[in-house]
């Protein structure tokens, strides 16, 4: 996701708007399954994010300002997008011509897409790095190259997907890599698109190849910012932002290839400069962390069995930065930091 720039805008609407993608469910649910836990229904996904909304409503909304939280869930999103793509095959693509930069939007099976993989990338204390090749993963255009590779005989139109567009800095560098190797992006389809006057980085496509699912512009629906709910509850796959960092991630098997996350509510300037939410007395925090422990434990007994930190993909980086033990119980810590925020 693209870094913020707050929209303030707000005097025709009377308000502001907080996006949150709704990507908790399908990711939680792809990780059980390939852990072998047995995942909450959707159910109680659905009752986590409206206490999560009810959460954000109340540290959103201060003094006269007013924010409204709209959900986009999940299958909505991708309800829209892959009939969409369907439609693209056979006419303006080929096969195997779908190029991927979010995880939890990829399009069905059938689709053979490419992911590629991109990241926001820190180092321990937040600092910016800029936009990444995930760890463990080759360069941006080395994925690309072995992409161009795998397709022979194939045409070299393709179609970019991604969550959404902010300031569009993501998807930018995607095309330009792609553009290097030969490759002509014919369209480029987001969940999200938000237009900040003066603020969106030109894409270099025609304004009739950008599809996406919702637009949000500031003349009409002026943003303050948008979130994925990953991002709030430690030990997520893909929460946070991508931890850059040699001696940390050295302690972790290599082999086990896990990530460590900087998830937004382990720190208040992460919220604030993250997030656009100001959690003077950790509420916010604390709410975050009680939900994530909530998830796992709901987790544990639906599967019989604890989550330790070997189940784990994405570290949290207050964690990872314990060295705890792969044996140790994810909500012992999880409860510990709680605590502490407390």
């Amino acid at each position: 996701m693209s870094e913020p720039h707050h929209s303030q805008n707000s005097e025709e609407s009377g308000h502001l708007h907080y996006i949150v993608t709704e990507d908790l469910c399908p990711l939680i649910h792809h990780w059980a399954e390939k852990k072998g836990f047995i995942a909450p229904n959707p159910n109680w996904f659905g009752r986590n994010h409206q206490l999560l909304r009810t959460a954000l409503d109340n540290v959103l909304n201060s003094g006269d300002r007013v924010v409204i939280v709209d959900s986009l869930p999940h299958r909505y999103i991708t309800g829209t997008i892959h009939p969409f793509l369907n439609r693209l095959l056979g006419r303006e693509i080929e096969f195997r011509s779908i190029i991927s930069i979010d995880n939890s939007y990829l399009p069905e099976n059938n689709f053979d897409t490419l992911s590629l993989e991109i990241t926001r990338g820190v180092d321990a204390y937040g600092n910016d790095l800029g936009k990444i090749a995930r760890p463990y993963c080759l360069s941006v255009q080395d994925q690309i190259e072995a992409f161009r590779k795998e397709r022979s005989g194939i045409n070299n139109d393709v179609v970019v997907v991604d969550d959404g567009i902010w300031t569009g800095g993501t998807i930018k560098m995607a095309i330009d890599a792609l553009r290097y190797r030969g490759f002509n992006v014919v369209k480029v389809v987001v969940g999200v698109h938000i237009k900040n006057r003066g603020k969106v980085i030109n894409l270099g496509i025609p304004v009739n190849h950008l599809f996406s699912v919702q637009t949000y512009e500031d003349d009409n629906r002026p943003v303050l910012d948008w979130l994925c709910e990953r991002d709030f509850f430690p030990g997520v796959p893909f929460g946070g932002r991508t931890v850059i960092d040699k001696e940390l991630q050295s302690f972790f098997f290599p082999e086990d290839r896990k990530t460590i996350g900087a998830f937004y509510p382990e720190n208040k300037t992460w919220l604030k400069d993250w997030a656009s939410i100001n959690d003077s007395m950790n509420s916010f925090a604390a709410f975050c962390f009680s939900r994530s422990i909530a998830l796992f434990e709901e987790i544990e007994l639906l599967s019989g069995k604890k989550v330790l930190v070997r189940d784990l993909d994405r570290i949290p980086l207050f964690m990872a930065q314990q060295r705890p033990n792969s044996l140790e119980s994810v909500v012992k810590i999880i409860k510990k930091k709680l605590e502490v925020i407390n």
